[in-house]
């Protein structure tokens, strides 16, 4: 997983992740969350480019991190262009509460900030 600040005049920050989001990965995953927010980010770009696969306590981990930037005001957007994962995303309902763009540019002009 790496992490960092995309813009911080417009509070951006993304966290890249590679492989999997699953219980091995999670405890890194929220940290590395939770980090940007306390340095003021509040708009946050989940990169999932390069996941494979996506547990149910990931997706959890995931409703946390949006639930936790609403308080603050922020947005939260899901970069992916796996067929897959968006599948899933969509079977479960999950496009109706996540915005999820194909490319990180389109995450920077759907925060529209």
């Amino acid at each position: 997983m790496s992490i960092y600040i995309v813009d911080e005049s417009r509070k951006i920050g993304s966290v890249k992740s590679f492989g999997s989001l699953d219980g091995k990965s999670l405890p890194e995953f929220s940290a590395d969350v939770k980090s940007l927010i306390q340095q003021g980010i509040v708009n946050v770009i989940m990169d999932f480019q390069e996941l494979q696969f996506i547990s149910s306590a990931g997706i959890g981990h995931i409703l946390a991190c949006r639930e936790d930037l609403l308080e603050v005001q922020g947005k939260l957007m899901i970069v992916c262009n796996n067929a897959r994962l968006i599948s899933g995303f969509k079977h479960a309902r999950l496009d109706q509460l996540l915005l999820i763009v194909p490319s990180i540019d389109e995450a920077m002009n759907n925060l529209g900030l």
